[in-house]
């Protein structure tokens, strides 16, 4: 179960990684950088990628345990929105009601507002992900 879960960590890493290289797509096939995202080319391409990267460490989740498979499952809405938000280029300042003032609007006048809106949901959503496995097996522990 250490190496599904490990597997399932790493995948949830990639996607922050790999979200930030679908936002930079134009710009890095511009300067001829390759990246997963720059090799797909297509935006359904690049969302079957997507997909994996957030989907699999569910399935990962209910193969380890089927109740660790449905706490995990808390998470789904954040998924969900995530490839929302990367399949419609959309805009989202509801995160950044969490963040300080200052923070919003230091980031608004750099114009990163669509960089740290997806970087924030992909990070939190691993987080998250992340703490339900923690607090799982802390509880099975002390159980």
């Amino acid at each position: 179960s250490s190496i599904l879960l490990s597997l399932a960590t790493g995948l949830l890493a990639t996607n922050i990684v790999y979200v930030h290289s679908m936002v930079d797509t134009k710009i890095d096939t511009a300067c001829e950088k390759q990246t997963l995202a720059t090799i797909l080319k297509t935006k359904q391409l690049q969302l079957i990628a997507l997909s994996v990267f957030t989907f699999v460490p569910y399935v990962i989740g209910f193969i380890v345990s089927p109740i660790l498979g449905f706490l995990l499952l808390i998470t789904l809405p954040i998924a969900i929105f995530l490839i929302q938000t990367m399949k419609n280029n959309l805009r989202y300042k509801l995160l950044f009601r969490f963040l300080p003032k200052k923070a919003w609007k230091h980031i608004i006048k750099t114009g990163n507002e669509v960089f740290y809106t997806r970087w924030l949901l992909a990070r939190n959503f691993m987080t998250l992900f992340v703490g339900i496995i923690c607090l799982y097996y802390l509880c099975e522990a002390l159980l």
